[in-house]
């Protein structure tokens, strides 16, 4: 299998030595499934994009710091390239920004929550159940770092997945584009670095909060095998 990672943002400095930049958390990711999968890197950034006849299997596209609602020329070139993959029927899947993406560039709407940020681990209830979602289950536990999320779903879109602090948490937008709000790429030591970094942007409490919630188990391999099986389907 051969996909196309959007790169959205880059880990800072101080985090690369403990788990390397996007691209290779991607790459351990998609290993947890033992799938032979190769995986080229285009850094949406600087402009660079897959050619779209090029046979590549899927597209993903990473997280970021930035907002899809913000007026940059990346985003904004970016939200064109996905509306035309979205109109050739390739498989994408989006993860926490790029979940963001598929909805700003379908006619859904972003925002930022009025629960503030979302850190952490949290657990999803399953709400509808789809022939790639194997192994099957009716939660799953997921790292996340977002303030922004999907309020309103574009047209011909369902919500597979919900929790109390985000209604759209793993979302479908027709048969072949797949968001999800957590970020499985991401390992609970990274996460509790990046939670303590950001206490003087998150505050005392909600740091406390989210190293809280690393005790519970996470479910990174099994959103491995979703996303391949998704991109096989």
């Amino acid at each position: 299998m051969h996909v196309a990672l959007l790169q959205c943002d880059s880990v800072h400095e101080r985090f690369l030595h403990i788990e390397g930049d996007f691209p290779e958390m991607y790459e351990r990711l998609l290993a947890a499934d033992n799938a032979d999968v190769k995986i080229t890197t285009f850094d949406v950034r600087a402009g660079k994009f897959p050619d779209l006849n090029n046979e590549y299997d899927g597209f993903i596209c990473t997280g970021s710091r930035a907002s899809v609602y913000e007026n940059e020329d990346w985003i904004t070139e970016l939200k064109s390239y996905v509306r035309l993959l979205y109109s050739t029927g390739k498989k994408f899947v989006g993860i926490c920004f790029g979940h963001q993406l598929i909805a700003e560039s379908l006619g859904g709407i972003v925002a930022q929550s009025e629960q503030g940020w979302g850190i952490g681990v949290q657990v999803s209830q399953i709400l509808e159940h789809k022939g790639w979602m194997h192994p099957e289950r009716d939660f799953v536990a997921v790292p996340v770092s977002y303030k922004d999320q999907v309020i309103e779903l574009p047209p011909d879109s369902e919500t597979l997945a919900s929790n109390s602090w985000c209604r759209h948490f793993m979302v479908t937008a027709g048969k072949h584009f797949l968001g999800i709000q957590g970020h499985p790429e991401l390992s609970k030591y990274y996460l509790e670095r990046l939670i303590r970094s950001r206490e003087d942007v998150l505050g005392e409490s909600k740091v406390s909060d989210g190293i809280n919630s690393l005790k519970n188990e996470i479910h990174s391999d099994v959103l491995s095998h979703w996303i391949l099986n998704f991109l096989r389907y």
